[in-house]
């Protein structure tokens, strides 16, 4: 399913489980993925891991109700930063 935004020419492909992130990012030209920490069926942060070790080059944002430091910190050594 793509949803897309009526005034402009983005669209988006929203994954509700981490097993469909990881299935469609090899399959797809991204430009940005926005990763919410909090996914049903594995902890963002391991997401941000396994695609960070298949070297997939896309820019990471993290929206995410999380604001702990240990949460702040992994994201950051994963060479992101939580917002």
């Amino acid at each position: 399913m793509t949803l897309t935004f009526s005034d402009s020419d983005y669209s988006m492909t929203p994954a509700t489980a981490g097993v469909h992130a990881k299935q469609w990012l090899p399959a797809q030209d991204f430009d940005l993925i926005v990763l919410d920490l909090g996914l049903p069926d594995m902890d963002g942060l391991e997401l941000l891991r396994k695609l960070r070790s298949r070297k997939i080059p896309l820019p990471i944002l993290i929206l995410t109700a999380r604001d702990g430091i240990n949460d702040r910190i992994t994201g950051i050594e994963q060479g992101l930063t939580i917002i």
